[in-house]
């Protein structure tokens, strides 16, 4: 009796015993954060981000899922990174409250069919990076039918889930997000094809698909992309129309974005074939990227709302009037296209001649040497036009057509510099538009001093790329940057004109010693000068000879040298050389004398002066005789 007793003692303290460690063990593990502090809670580490409580379990390496250290209220679960293998029934039913799981890199293999039970408000789930594969075995479809909320599916980079996932799709009513890969990422989707019409001559065909929308999400791994067949094949087995034909799809209101990705290669031409979408009001940006199509010369409507629409790296042949179905696109992107002769078979103006409300246009790496002059003249709304890495060598954009222009990207081009009207149109357009941006970084811009007012106007310029300093090619052929070459202006003038002011200074001095030589030879021989130049233009002038004067000499002296005049100089002039002579002790009359004096100087071949001292000092009439 004493030992049945002192047994059931021992098996009632061992109880309490187990239950007092357990409970301190249940209040360790869930014990309440505040504010946005983290604790490590035996398995997980838990953050309360903006009143979110979010279970980090990642990096554990779990080789099942054991929640019970993860508090009910939890509204975001990440599993990433671990080695689940298996997710087993009823593996979340706690988690009532759980808005987002995460369950990526964790090399899971199955998912069995109740193992999203209790997960009715979930919106968010990423199970990519796995191992699942199109087997029933793997996962069964019916395994999402606990997730009627559900708004965001990410199950790519697995092992091809296309067919098995198809009947998944009609679980998910509120599904607006889904990232898939393979060739049926679309052909997944429960196409209705119970409206198929044969129309005569448009051989018409109509079908639908449930409310999902294809949509990037930056914030998981990169969406694979979306094939061929996804967007071309409803049945089957593929078909194609006759070469007039157009594909009708009604598609779902919250569709608004396709992306059509690396998809379509080879070969593949489809003719006069055309596609019209039905209800596709929201339907506002298409990505066309990567893709080859041989010919298809057919159109694209019922794209009413579109606005952006990206076509880079496409291999395509279109018709002239492919564009002119989006009245009201507002982004135009053509970067790259991998058939050069696609401008010169579908110009670009004739591109964008019907897209009235066009903002934004890339032509990146084109190699495009030339733009049309009257290109925008039905853009005026254009804000950003991108021709980086083409082979523009001379300006492409005539400015007074574009006045709302924002972005100007010529940069990677072979511009060497701007004429004097480019720089004062740029000039002028960015005071109209204050935050204009022009960017010519990468060009071959050449610093040569003809082109010494570009170099002045990219360093005076706030609205260039790289603050207008740029590599550019000097007059000696070496390669240096424009703010250095810039930081010494006048050496820079000095360089370029030095010589030539120069040679103008000399040229200069020359002529102006030329000038005064000549000015002083023409006051020295005014009067032999005049004399030719009369000779020359008069022809009925002749020299007057000593016999056209009344007088041959008049002589001029004091009354002090008139016994010289008399005796000596009138008898040498008179009687030897036979000259009448002038003396005005002889000759004058009466009256005034000065005026006497004067004709008779006037009237005399020669005037002679005897110039003596009292001649110079005590003579009334010196001064007026030599004068």
């Amino acid at each position: 009796m004493f030992d049945k007793g002192l047994r059931f003692f021992l098996k009632t303290l061992l109880v309490i015993m187990y239950n007092a460690i357990h409970s301190e063990s249940l209040l360790f593990n869930f014990k309440k954060l505040s504010g946005n502090e983290s604790v490590v809670i035996n398995c997980c580490l838990m953050d309360q981000v903006e009143n979110v409580l979010v279970a980090n379990c990642s990096n554990l390496n779990w080789t099942f899922v054991d929640l019970r250290c993860v508090p009910v209220t939890t509204q975001v679960l990440l599993l990433d990174r671990n080695n689940l293998t298996t997710l087993t029934n009823g593996s979340f039913q706690t988690l009532t409250s759980l808005r987002q799981l995460s369950i990526q890199s964790s090399n899971i293999h199955r998912i069995e069919i109740d193992t999203f039970l209790g997960l009715s408000q979930l919106q968010n789930l990423s199970l990519e990076n796995n191992q699942l594969r199109d087997e029933v075995t793997s996962i069964n479809p019916q395994a999402f039918r606990h997730l009627t909320n559900l708004k965001q599916l990410l199950i790519g980079k697995n092992q091809n889930l296309s067919k098995n996932l198809k009947g998944a799709f009609v679980y998910f009513q509120n599904l607006s997000t889904l990232s898939m890969d393979d060739d049926g990422i679309l052909q997944a989707l429960p196409w209705r094809n119970d409206s198929l019409n044969n129309k005569p001559f448009q051989k018409e065909l109509a079908s639908g698909f449930e409310t999902i929308a294809i949509f990037p999400v930056t914030s998981y791994a990169e969406i694979g992309s979306i094939s061929e067949r996804s967007l071309f094949r409803i049945l089957d087995k593929p078909f194609y129309l006759t070469k007039s034909a157009i594909w009708t799809y009604r598609v779902p209101a919250s569709l608004h974005t396709i992306k059509v990705m690396y998809t379509l290669q080879g070969d593949n031409e489809y003719s006069n074939q055309s596609i019209q979408f039905i209800q596709a009001a929201n339907l506002t940006r298409v990505y066309f990227v990567g893709n080859s199509i041989l010919r298809g010369t057919g159109r694209i409507k019922g794209l009413t709302n579109l606005q952006l629409f990206d076509a880079s790296k496409t291999a395509v042949i279109v018709s002239t009037y492919f564009f002119d179905d989006f009245p009201t696109l507002r982004y135009l992107i053509l970067r790259s296209m991998m058939n050069e002769d696609f401008f010169r078979r579908v110009s670009i103006d004739r591109i964008i001649q019907n897209m009235p409300e066009l903002r934004y246009l890339d032509l990146t790496d084109n190699k495009l040497n030339f733009l049309p002059p009257n290109l925008f003249s039905r853009n005026s709304h254009i804000t950003h036009v991108i021709l980086a890495k083409n082979r523009f060598s001379s300006f492409p954009i005539t400015m007074a057509l574009v006045p709302n222009l924002k972005t100007l990207d010529l940069s990677g081009n072979a511009l060497s510099d701007l004429t004097e009207e480019e720089m004062t149109a740029l000039t002028k357009h960015s005071e109209n538009v204050p935050d204009f941006y022009l960017a010519l970084a990468e060009n071959n811009i050449v610093c040569v001093c003809s082109q010494i007012k570009f170099m002045i106007w990219l360093n005076i310029s706030d609205f260039l790329d790289n603050k207008g300093n740029y590599s550019c090619t000097s007059q000696e052929g070496q390669l240096i940057s424009t703010e250095v070459l810039l930081q010494d202006v006048s050496g820079f003038y000095i360089q370029c004109f030095g010589y030539n002011y120069l040679l103008i200074s000399i040229v200069l001095l020359l002529v102006m010693s030329s000038t005064f030589l000549v000015a002083y030879l023409v006051h020295r021989f005014r009067t032999a000068i005049e004399a030719s130049l009369v000779r020359i233009f008069i022809k009925a002038f002749r020299p007057m000879k000593s016999s056209d004067y009344k007088t041959h000499v008049f002589i001029g002296y004091s009354d002090e040298d008139v016994g010289f005049v008399r005796h000596i100089l009138l008898r040498y002039l008179e009687e030897d050389l036979k000259v009448s002579t002038f003396v005005h002790h002889r000759d004058l009359a009466p009256g005034y004398t000065d005026q006497q004096m004067f004709e008779a100087m006037r009237d005399s071949w020669r005037i002679l002066l005897v110039i003596t001292q009292p001649f110079l000092n005590n003579y009334d009439l010196s001064d007026i005789i030599m004068k």
